[in-house]
C-alpha cells in the first residue's frame, strides 16, 4: 500500500506553461465529484464527506469502505505518521472532449482535529495546481519539458503520461515505449522511504512499456518488478501483463479470457492508457483467431462496449473498436437477436448504401431465426431502429421486403408484426 507520495511543487511549470496562479486568498472552486475510500473510521469519515459537500456545492464527495485491496489513490489512509489522501491525477477534458489540461498527483496530510476543513483545504489546493494544455508546444517538446521536471520528489511525467497517450493523437509505439521508460528512470529513486512509493509508479510504467515490447528478459523483469505492488492497481496492472504474455506465448484462448478480465478491471480503475492496451490487445485476438464462436464473440463485444460518463475521446476509441468487432457478424453462420443488439452501434452506420444496408438486414433476419425459445425474435432497440432510420429510396425498399418477409414469424407479437407489415 502506498504510504507516502511526495507533492509535486508544480511552480516553475506553471510558470513555463503560462497559467495564471490563484492570488492568495482568493478560492476559484469547480464542480468536482470524488469518490475517496479508507479502512478506517468509515462511518466518520462518511459523515465528514457528507458535510464537505452541504457547505460546498462544488464538491461532491463519498467516502466508501476501502475493498480486498487497497486503491492507490483517493485513499484516505491512517497510519503511524498521521492521516493523508493522495489524490489521483487527471487529464481534463471540455464537453466537446477536447484536452484542456491536467491535474498532477497531489498528496495532502488531513488534520484529524478539524477534518472536514482540513479535507475542503486539500481538495482547494488540489483544484488550484489545475495546468493548461498549450497547444503551441509540439508533443515532443511537451513530453521532452515535463521528463526534465520530473523526478523521485516531483513525479510529474507520471501525473501526465500515459494519460495523453490514450486521449492525443496516435504515436509510434517506440515514442510512448521510450517515454514511459524515461519518464520511469526519472522518478524511481531508491526503494527507501520516502522514494518506495514513486518506485511502484515507475513499475506500473514499465509494465505498460512492457506491453509494448516483444523482449522476453524486458517483460519478466517488469512481471517481477509489478509484483511487489499489492495495491488494487497494481493488480490489474499484473493481470494485463499476464494476457499479454500469454498472447506472445500463443496463448490465444487464454489470453482471450485473461485479456477480457484485465480490461473490465482497468475499465472500473479508469486507467484509460491500459484499458486502451487491453481493448486493442483484445481486438487483435478477435480478428485472427481461427475459430470464433457466437458466444464469445458477443462476450468480446460487450468487453469492449464504452461506459457512460466518460470523457468523448475514450468513447470514441472504443466505439470503434466495437464497431470493427462486429463486422466480423458478416462470417457468423449462427447469430442471436442479442447479439444483433450489442452491434447495434454498428448497424446504425450501414445506411448509406444499399449493399450495407442489404447485409444490415440480412444480419437482423439471421438473428430472428436463431432466437431461443425464451428470447423475442427482434429486440424493441433493433425494431425500433429499422422503423426510424433515415431511409430514402431504395433502402425503404430493402426494408419494406424484409418486413413482409418476416412479419408472419410465429413468435413476433401482433404489436410487432403490424410494425413489420407496415415498413
Amino acid at each position: 500500500m502506498l504510504r507516502k507520495v511526495t507533492v509535486i511543487s508544480i511552480g516553475m511549470l506553471v510558470s513555463a506553461l503560462g497559467c495564471a496562479s490563484t492570488q492568495s486568498g482568493q478560492i476559484t472552486r469547480s464542480p468536482m465529484t470524488l469518490m475517496l475510500e479508507t479502512s478506517e473510521s468509515v462511518e466518520s469519515w462518511q459523515q465528514t464527506a457528507r458535510g464537505v459537500s452541504s457547505s460546498i456545492p462544488e464538491y461532491e464527495i463519498s467516502v466508501e469502505p476501502s475493498g480486498r485491496d487497497t486503491r492507490a489513490f483517493n485513499h484516505i489512509e491512517i497510519s503511524e505518521q498521521g492521516t493523508r489522501v493522495c489524490f489521483e491525477p487527471q487529464v481534463n477534458y471540455d464537453y466537446a472532449g477536447n484536452l484542456t489540461g491536467f491535474t498532477p498527483l497531489y498528496c495532502a496530510s488531513i488534520d484529524e482535529s478539524a477534518p472536514q476543513q482540513s479535507l475542503i483545504e486539500a481538495v482547494d489546493q488540489y483544484q488550484s495546481r489545475f495546468i493548461p494544455f498549450q497547444s503551441e508546444l509540439t508533443d515532443s517538446q511537451y513530453r521532452a519539458w515535463i521528463l526534465s521536471h520530473s523526478s523521485p520528489d516531483e513525479p510529474l511525467c507520471y501525473s501526465v503520461y500515459p494519460g495523453l497517450f490514450a486521449v492525443g493523437s496516435p504515436q509510434p509505439v517506440p515514442v510512448e515505449e521510450n517515454y514511459m521508460l524515461a519518464c520511469a528512470n526519472a522518478i524511481e529513486g531508491d526503494s527507501s522511504w520516502p522514494h518506495a512509493d514513486t518506485a511502484l509508479l515507475a513499475a506500473r510504467l514499465r509494465t505498460e512499456a512492457a506491453m509494448l515490447s516483444n523482449q522476453n528478459g524486458f517483460i519478466a523483469s517488469a512481471f517481477r518488478s509489478i509484483a511487489v505492488d499489492n495495491t488494487l492497481e497494481g493488480n490489474v496492472y499484473g493481470i494485463a501483463l499476464e494476457g499479454y504474455t500469454e498472447l506472445m506465448s500463443r496463448k490465444h484462448l487464454q489470453s482471450e479470457m485473461t485479456t477480457i478480465e484485465a480490461l473490465r478491471r482497468s475499465d472500473d480503475s479508469k486507467l484509460f492508457y491500459l484499458s486502451k492496451l487491453n481493448a486493442l490487445r483484445l481486438f487483435y485476438i478477435a480478428s485472427r483467431a481461427e475459430d470464433m464462436s457466437m458466444e464469445r464473440l458477443q462476450t468480446i463485444i460487450r468487453a469492449l462496449s464504452p461506459r457512460e460518463k466518460w470523457p468523448n475521446v475514450h468513447v470514441d476509441m472504443r466505439s470503434m473498436l466495437q464497431m470493427r468487432t462486429c463486422q466480423m457478424l458478416a462470417s457468423m453462420p449462427e447469430m442471436t437477436p442479442s447479439l444483433v443488439e450489442d452491434c447495434l452501434p454498428w448497424l446504425r452506420t450501414m445506411v448509406r448504401t444499399s449493399d450495407d444496408f442489404e447485409m444490415a438486414l440480412r444480419i437482423i433476419e439471421q438473428g430472428i431465426y436463431g432466437a431461443k425459445p425464451d428470447e423475442s425474435p427482434i429486440s424493441s432497440d433493433v425494431l425500433s431502429w429499422l422503423r426510424f432510420a433515415p431511409l430514402f429510396g431504395e433502402l425503404l425498399d430493402l426494408r419494406h421486403v424484409f418486413g413482409q418477409r418476416n412479419a408472419h414469424h410465429e413468435r413476433f407479437t401482433p404489436e410487432e408484426r403490424d410494425i413489420l407489415l407496415g415498413f
